[in-house]
């Protein structure tokens, strides 16, 4: 098996097994890798519903790529509009899960997002979560073109991807805590046996902003801010005691006020696209 199918392999264990369980707060995958404290809950719902504007209100068939277990209520909304809602994911549980939710609304396909099994100009709109980042680095600029492939002519994509640890903002925000934890482990690594952990990890490769405006996309694009800033920014500094939801209410109307700003130097960006019309 070569290393891009090994990923695929580990990373779609890891959502059978681990990440679409069943926890007190909804999925594992959120109790995991989101910041669930009621603090930080309107900042993020409210990032949740910045998709929705950039998809059209109705249309027959609505691509949720890595669509997981569609696990929010804003999640469910993008689709509200549209006939069908077309939910491809790695995950065979993923999609059991997602049927649960949303029934003869949804049509439930296993599929690699590299290799999209849909015609070319199938959809009337697509969204892709959290997926590319999770994609074998070597595959997902063919990821992207996927979507563009599958996307009907004039029709929007979006796609929240991550710059990860090259985002300038959490760079600086968060160096204090980073070069105290690095100094934390060099210390315990002189006193204590360091055996390997046996918890699962989720394969991640972050490109940077450079990465993408450098390829040779077939479409245009636009930069918004998802969400500036990620869950560790959040649990760090938004305290309820130090008066935290009204320091993400700020940051959510400065994200909204310079969009593009908060898009090429935060940490989630909103890559929304079109196919161009047939020449």
């Amino acid at each position: 098996m070569d290393q891009g199918n090994a990923i695929k392999k580990d990373v779609q264990e890891f959502y059978d097994n681990v990440g679409w369980d069943k926890s007190d707060d909804g999925f594992s995958d959120a109790s995991i890798y989101e910041d669930l404290r009621p603090v930080a809950a309107e900042y993020i719902h409210r990032c949740h519903q910045r998709v929705k504007q950039h998809l059209p209100d109705s249309g027959r068939y609505l691509l949720d790529v890595a669509s997981g277990p569609v696990q929010y209520d804003d999640y469910v909304a993008y689709s509200a509009g549209y006939e069908r809602r077309v939910c491809a994911d790695i995950s065979l549980r993923a999609l059991v899960e997602a049927r649960r939710r949303l029934g003869d609304k949804g049509l439930y396909v296993v599929a690699d997002i590299a290799n999209l099994p849909f015609a070319d100009n199938s959809f009337d709109g697509v969204v892709s979560l959290h997926t590319i980042y999770h994609v074998p680095a070597a595959e997902q600029e063919k990821a992207f073109n996927e979507i563009h492939r599958v996307l009907a002519a004039e029709r929007p994509a979006v796609v929240v991807y991550s710059w990860g640890a090259r985002s300038p903002l959490m760079l600086l925000s968060l160096m204090p805590f980073q070069v105290w934890n690095w100094l934390s482990r060099r210390m315990r690594a002189r006193t204590v046996s360091q055996g390997r952990s046996d918890s699962p990890a989720l394969y991640g490769h972050h490109y940077g902003y450079s990465w993408f405006a450098n390829r040779k996309w077939p479409f245009k694009y636009e930069l918004y801010s998802w969400r500036s800033v990620s869950p560790d920014f959040t649990k760090i500094y938004a305290r309820r005691w130090l008066f935290g939801r009204s320091l993400l209410s700020l940051l959510f109307a400065m994200e909204n006020a310079w969009p593009r700003f908060f898009g090429r130097f935060g940490q989630y960006p909103m890559i929304v696209f079109r196919k161009d019309p047939p020449a």
